[in-house]
């Protein structure tokens, strides 16, 4: 245990000593062998120490973000304006391709037949009859392998792929062309055609 000194003791001259003396003396045996005073010291320089770290650590982060934080900004500021870039521009696309194909519809209906366009509306093909021939063909809402042989019951006989190179016209530019061809120019078409016979059911 620790030793207490009176102050007026003629050996301890000033009471630094006297502190000293108390946190230094212990009884021999003690279960708690490190001072005081170690403990004081241990325990003051380290958290000064660790203090002066985090302070060091502190200001090396606030210069980083002062750094690299306007770089951030920019740079997700940036990445905004091209997102929204993008969306104008989708849409602006997508406003287009619906301006187009309808602008295709209405062609393709006025070179329609009024039986044509019912059918057309109602069941998504309609029927054209080659002017040499008189084979009887059915044009379904599409583009590619979208064109039906019929015989003189109606039957399926065959199908027929042949559309222009150009894939980005809206599919009712390609019905219209498929129609004017088969009508005015069959065997051109079919020769061009990947034709795939069927059997009739």
């Amino acid at each position: 245990m620790p030793v207490y000194f009176d102050t007026t003791d003629s050996s301890l001259s000033t009471n630094a000593t006297i502190w000293s003396e108390w946190t230094c003396s212990a009884t021999t045996g003690d279960d708690w062998a490190i001072t005081n005073n170690h403990v004081w010291t241990t325990w003051s320089v380290a958290t000064t120490y660790a203090t002066t770290a985090i302070d060091r650590l502190s200001q090396q982060l606030d210069r980083l973000a002062d750094v690299f934080a306007p770089q951030d900004a920019a740079a997700q500021a940036e990445a905004a304006a091209r997102a929204e870039r993008r969306r104008v521009e989708s849409e602006q696309a997508q406003a287009r391709q619906q301006e187009a194909t309808r602008k295709a519809r209405a062609l393709l209906d006025s070179f329609l037949s009024e039986q044509q366009r019912q059918q057309l509306q109602r069941q998504q093909f309609f029927e054209v009859i080659a002017r040499g021939s008189r084979t009887r063909y059915r044009i379904h809402a599409g583009a590619h392998g979208n064109i039906e042989r019929l015989d003189s019951r109606g039957r399926v006989v065959a199908k027929l792929c042949c559309h222009v190179k150009d894939h980005s016209l809206p599919d009712e530019d390609h019905m219209l062309i498929q129609r004017l061809m088969l009508e005015h120019n069959e065997d051109e078409f079919v020769k061009t055609a990947n034709v795939t016979p069927r059997r009739a059911a």
